[in-house]
């Protein structure tokens, strides 16, 4: 019991220390690096009003090692950390902002419920099926998407699959999605790939080849060649 006391007599002192301040209620973002062994709720009971944190370069399996301390953070860092799940994420009910890229995680059904969750990144890990992926349609404020070198992201169309998949999306790995990602996967069909380039940038064959496509592609290419 002692030595408990003694550990986290330190961690107090450490907390302040890399916090600047005396008075960790004031707190609000702190970035730590973290051991499997380091006790996390002890953190989330010492820095209540924290809505930023950053404990990316540490060594941490599971957000459940986050228990329910953390209930204000809005942004999260947790990169190149070892992160082989994201159960537990339930616990950070504001969260908003997930950047958790480079690590080990293969499963996102953890996430069906983060309802005010806007930017994920998830950049590097093992998520390989667009199944997978299709459940972040559950969350519904999400706008910003990084899956680049992920397994999944090597499926043929696979833009065109995500977008489909999670309609809401704006950016898919930097890149703005939008009614074109559709377009293009829809003509690519009907057109060779010369033809298409000229469709899509409007060349003067557009709307000849525009004459022969079928009626549900015609009606929403329309609307580019006017």
């Amino acid at each position: 019991m002692e030595g408990l006391l003694q550990h986290r007599s330190r961690q107090l002192t450490e907390l302040r220390e890399i916090a600047g301040t005396q008075d960790l209620d004031d707190v609000q973002s702190i970035g730590l690096t973290v051991e499997a062994d380091s006790d996390l709720r002890f953190v989330g009971e010492l820095l209540p009003n924290l809505v930023q944190l950053s404990i990316s370069r540490s060594r941490v399996q599971t957000l459940r090692d986050l228990g329910s301390t953390f209930a204000r953070i809005q942004v999260l860092w947790i990169t190149h950390s070892g992160l082989q799940a994201i159960e537990g994420i339930g616990s950070l009910p504001c969260i908003r902002e997930l950047y958790a890229s480079y690590n080990k995680i293969c499963c996102l059904e953890p996430l069906i419920g983060c309802d005010a969750l806007e930017i994920l990144d998830l950049e590097g890990n093992c998520i390989a099926d667009m199944s997978d992926l299709a459940l972040l349609a559950c969350c519904p404020a999400l706008v910003v998407l990084s899956v680049a070198d992920n397994p999944v992201s090597e499926l043929h169309n696979f833009r065109h699959q995500a977008a489909r998949a999670i309609p809401h999306l704006c950016t898919l790995d930097d890149q703005p999605v939008n009614g074109r990602e559709e377009l293009k996967a829809a003509v690519r069909q009907c057109l060779p790939h010369h033809d298409l380039l000229r469709f899509i940038h409007k060349g003067p064959e557009a709307k000849q080849h525009q004459s022969l496509l079928p009626a549900p592609v015609k009606n929403a290419t329309a609307h580019l060649l006017r």
